[in-house]
């Protein structure tokens, strides 16, 4: 079952589920220390097993990137297990040396360091629905698919629209990549009428850290590009960085 943001999640939601998945710890004891039981997400569909199984996982690999983001080298996992119920938690194992991830590009002021994504800032805290998370996971860590040495999001891909924007760019790679690698606030998630603009600003910061790891951990050896700019709203595009 596919579940997309713009259907069932709007700002707050998108935030109450970044709140889940980017915990904020100041050392590695407080990481080892995180426990995030899935019977405290709400349920709002049928197939709620299912559903928490995605929505662990997804929570339990944003726990993995996020803490190597933190705390580079201490090899922190989030590891989703039965205890008996489903459970996210942290383990540490000897890690690789990895490559670094590149910074994400912003347009403008620089909203790099976001209150919401500080350690010392007291959160809004809000109930989230299991249907949040799964659809969140869906545009966070989507589908990617290759197409003549194109890395693209696979629900955002059409062969047929793709060879026009080629034609219409005269071939610009990242151009073209640009085009279908994007998330824009605007159009991708039900606006809350009374939001803030931050609330705009700090859902694309969330979607940009997510694609930011998730490229890069589904192609190690390949250099990508995330920025935020401003096109009609907060916009999150990626592309390949060639030589």
């Amino acid at each position: 079952m596919s579940l997309y943001l713009k259907d069932v999640v709007q700002q707050s939601g998108l935030l109450a589920v970044a709140d889940r998945c980017l915990p904020q710890v100041r050392t590695v004891t407080e990481a080892l220390d995180l426990r995030f039981e899935l019977s405290e997400l709400e349920s709002d569909h049928g197939g709620l097993g299912q559903s928490l199984e995605i929505a662990g996982t997804f929570i339990a690999r944003c726990w993995t990137f996020w803490l190597e983001d933190l705390f580079p080298g201490s090899g922190l996992v989030g590891t989703l297990r039965a205890d008996p119920e489903l459970v996210v938690n942290v383990t540490q194992s000897p890690m690789e040396a990895s490559q670094s991830m590149p910074t994400i590009a912003r347009a403008g002021d620089s909203k790099a360091d976001a209150p919401f994504f500080s350690p010392d800032v007291e959160r809004p805290h809000h109930h989230v629905q299991s249907s949040f998370v799964v659809a969140t996971a869906h545009v966070a860590f989507p589908r990617l698919v290759e197409f003549e040495g194109h890395i693209l999001i696979a629900d955002q891909f059409d062969p047929a629209t793709f060879s026009d924007w080629k034609a219409a760019l005269n071939g610009d790679r990242a151009g073209l990549e640009r085009t279908v690698n994007r998330f824009v606030v605007w159009d991708d998630l039900r606006i809350d009428e009374d939001a803030e603009d931050q609330l705009d600003d700090l859902c694309a910061e969330f979607i940009a850290l997510c694609w930011r790891y998730w490229f890069h951990d589904q192609y190690p050896g390949r250099r990508f590009q995330v920025s935020i700019v401003d096109q009609y709203g907060p916009t999150v595009t990626v592309h390949e960085i060639r030589d």
